[in-house]
């Protein structure tokens, strides 16, 4: 098999390899270094540089991850929050809270109350009054409901974040990352 001089690109000393090698490291300085061929001319690669720009590159690829992750826990919220919604008849959005629940219930009670003293329809005092409970009871659970999926929404994306933030500090230099730190 056919031998080759070449030169260590860390160190510039001589090397002889072996033409099929696709790798050799240098006896004088140690390096890995990766046989790079383009036609009839070799040279050589320090692995180093290749290992950190694989290190950049995954690290590129994880935030991306993390970021592509965000936006589909946010969409997936979105439509989370949009099944929730109450739309009047102007078209305002609004959700679900259990003070305005108990608040809107207490009125329309009081309200009742009233229009039954009023009407002396006593009789029908108890029917409608428990269906009055039952609607305003699921209101209730629902705007619970809205208000649990919505800090399992926030818990989750803080925490995304949080993992973002926790990476984009490990990935600065120690000078720099000193700075941050309380």
């Amino acid at each position: 098999m056919k031998t080759l001089t070449l030169n260590c690109n860390h160190c510039s000393a001589p090397l002889e390899v072996l033409s099929a090698a696709k790798y050799v490291t240098c006896a004088f300085c140690s390096c890995q270094l990766e046989i790079q061929s383009t036609g009839s001319s070799f040279s050589t690669r320090v692995l180093d540089q290749l290992v950190t720009n694989t290190t950049q590159i995954r690290d590129d690829v994880a935030e991306v991850r993390r970021r592509l992750e965000i936006r589909e826990l946010d969409f997936r919220w979105e439509r989370q929050r949009r099944a929730f919604a109450e739309v009047d008849e102007m078209g305002v959005e609004s959700h679900p809270t259990a003070t305005a629940v108990i608040g809107k219930g207490v009125a329309f009670t009081i309200g009742y109350v009233l229009f039954t003293f009023y009407t002396q329809t006593w009789f029908l005092f108890p029917a409608i009054g428990v269906l009055i409970a039952v609607k305003f009871g699921f209101d209730y659970h629902k705007a619970l409901d809205y208000v649990e999926a919505q800090r399992g929404y926030l818990k989750k994306r803080n925490a995304l974040e949080a993992a973002d933030e926790d990476e984009a500090r490990l990935s600065l230099p120690a000078s720099d990352s000193e700075g941050l730190q309380t």
